[in-house]
């Protein structure tokens, strides 16, 4: 069985990778799995994930059967992408979660590979908009408020 696994953090925080890889690791360990590769994504935004969009290509050319990941926020970015992991069933590739939340093995149906897929899609998009928010309110905040002080002196002589 060619089992992958898939693991992507927004920043390049380190300790978040090596996070999921131990969970990961453990979880295929429990299996009596043997991890063929990883798949890694580092930085935010849907349009920077080329390593997803590899993996997919692998399955769906046969080369994988399992593709494990930490959790359902790590890989079901969109609905798109749900969409695309529930076509990969028909070809037999299986997607498990260390969480458990998602088990193809166990439950077929793509209408929680969905669910989860909206749910992340709406929580990225309004951390997304409360960030925005925040920079927005912080940089009205230092416009109304001078950064520098000079103080300009004149000095009138009064000629009589």
């Amino acid at each position: 069985m060619n089992c992958v696994a898939y693991i992507r953090t927004a920043s390049k925080n380190e300790g978040a990778l090596t996070e999921q890889m131990e969970k990961i690791e453990e979880f295929i360990s429990e299996k009596n799995w043997k991890l063929d590769s990883v798949y890694t994504d580092v930085g935010s935004g849907v349009k920077v994930n080329k390593s997803l969009h590899k993996m997919i290509e692998d399955a769906q050319t046969g080369e994988i059967d399992v593709i494990v990941a930490a959790d359902t926020t790590r890989i079901l970015r969109t609905n798109k992408i749900a969409n695309v992991l529930g076509k990969l069933q028909e070809s037999k590739v299986h997607l498990i979660t260390v969480d458990n939340k998602i088990n193809t093995f166990l439950n077929n149906d793509i209408t929680m590979l969905n669910l989860y897929a909206y749910i992340n899609e709406y929580e990225a998009k309004a951390i997304s908009q409360r960030i925005k928010h925040g920079r927005r309110l912080k940089k009205e905040k230092s416009i109304g408020e001078p950064r520098w002080v000079y103080s300009i002196l004149t000095i009138v002589k009064r000629v009589d």
